[in-house]
Formats: structure tokens, C-alpha cells, sequence
């Protein structure tokens, strides 16, 4: 016979780093009991090569020797390392399983190659803003999805706002993906709340969304639990 407990979601967190898997941790944790999920990190890096003798120019306008691959190798295995410990500690408060695993490549692909067995996949990103910024919501979705939106939102202690793509619904509507997105990037975003379905339930799709917002992405499977 069953035991009549719902078997636990899983959630699957996706980063470029250890900063930008810090920012969405801190939102689950506090999700609370509405996110306890057993956890899994995914930590990629882009293959680098070739760079040494190049100068990048950093946001102040400085030149700087572009890293070697052995530079970035250190930097990801120290990010690995503080990402592993947190992730560890979250999971223990938690009381649930945690894994971790490293990839290289291009982390939204890597994220929805391996999201397929999840029932959350969490896209890490560090905001631009000091100051927390609105939940955002993507309409059409479901009534899983904008729970937890309303969830978050009130945990932060701050404003959701629905962007949607369906007449008559949301607090602001629009008729293009692309009107949405600017709308979105003009936006100060905590977090955006979106289902595996359309407007963008695909890599593309999360690719956009992440490059407008430029915060953590959370991409609930609707038709999970």
C-alpha cells in the first residue's frame, strides 16, 4: 500500500558561478516549505582558449589580461567548491537529498538538457539592482505557477506583477513576445516565474527571458505533482 505521501519534488539549479547560484538559493530558501524539494546543482563553464595574450575591458572602462585557461579553471573549482558547501547546508536545513554536478558549455543549454527530470529548474543569475525588485509572473500559466509567484513575492515582501500574452489577462498585456521582453528590460526583477510551456518554455525562449530580466528564472513543470 502507498504510504500516502506525495513523492518530493526535485529542483535543479543552474549557474555560470558561484555568485549567481548564491542569489537564487537565497530564494529558495525562502520558499520555505512550499520549496522542499530535494536539490541538485548544476555549475557550468565555457571552454577557454586561445585568450591569454588578448585584453578584455571590464565595466569601469579598464584593460585587463584576459584570463588563461588555467585561471579560469581555478576560479570555477573555487566556485564549485563554495557553491557544493551552500548547497549542502541548504539541503541539510532542509532535511533533503542534495547532488552536484559540473558541465562545460553554455549554461542555458546545459540547464534545459538536463532539466528534463525535474520539476523545477532554477537559471541562477546575480541582479543588476541593490534594491530587491518585483516578482514578475508570465502569463498564460498555471495555477501551480502563479502560486508560487504569489508565494515568492510576499516572502520577499515585495510587489508581483503578471506579464501576459493572453487578452484579458495579467496586469499588463502584450501583443508580441518581443514587446514583452522590453517591458521586462526595463523592469527592477527579483525573480521571474514562468511554466515549461509557451510563450517560452524552450532554450530559446529561456535565453530571451534571462537576457531581459538579468535575475534568477524560475521554470516550474506544470504538470508536476
Amino acid at each position: 500500500m502507498s504510504s500516502g505521501h506525495p513523492p518530493r519534488k526535485q529542483l535543479l539549479l543552474g549557474a555560470g558561478s558561484f555568485a549567481d547560484a548564491e542569489s537564487a538559493l537565497k530564494l529558495i530558501e525562502v520558499l520555505g516549505e512550499r520549496m522542499a524539494a530535494d536539490l541538485c546543482g548544476l555549475l557550468t563553464e565555457m571552454p577557454v582558449s586561445g585568450l591569454s595574450s588578448q585584453q578584455v575591458i571590464s565595466i569601469t572602462g579598464q584593460l585587463s589580461r584576459a584570463p588563461t585557461p588555467e585561471d579560469a579553471k581555478r576560479a570555477t573549482q573555487r566556485d564549485a567548491r563554495a557553491f557544493r558547501k551552500r548547497l549542502a547546508l541548504l539541503a541539510q536545513s532542509k532535511m533533503v537529498e542534495w547532488s552536484f554536478e559540473q558541465r562545460t558549455g553554455d549554461l542555458v543549454a546545459c540547464l534545459c538538457a538536463a532539466a528534463q527530470d525535474w520539476d523545477l529548474a532554477v537559471l541562477g543569475a546575480s541582479p543588476l539592482h541593490h534594491r530587491t525588485g518585483r516578482v514578475v509572473c508570465i502569463l498564460p500559466a498555471s495555477s501551480e505557477t502563479l502560486q508560487m509567484a504569489e508565494t515568492l513575492a510576499k516572502a520577499l515582501g515585495t510587489d508581483l506583477v503578471s506579464l501576459s500574452l493572453s487578452p484579458g489577462r495579467g496586469d499588463e498585456e502584450f501583443d508580441s513576445e518581443t514587446a514583452l521582453l522590453n517591458r521586462l528590460n526595463r523592469l527592477n526583477t527579483a525573480a521571474v516565474v514562468s511554466g515549461w510551456g509557451a510563450p517560452f518554455g524552450s532554450e530559446r525562449g529561456l535565453r530571451d527571458l534571462s537576457s531581459a530580466a538579468r535575475c534568477p528564472i524560475l521554470v516550474l513543470r506544470e504538470n508536476a505533482g
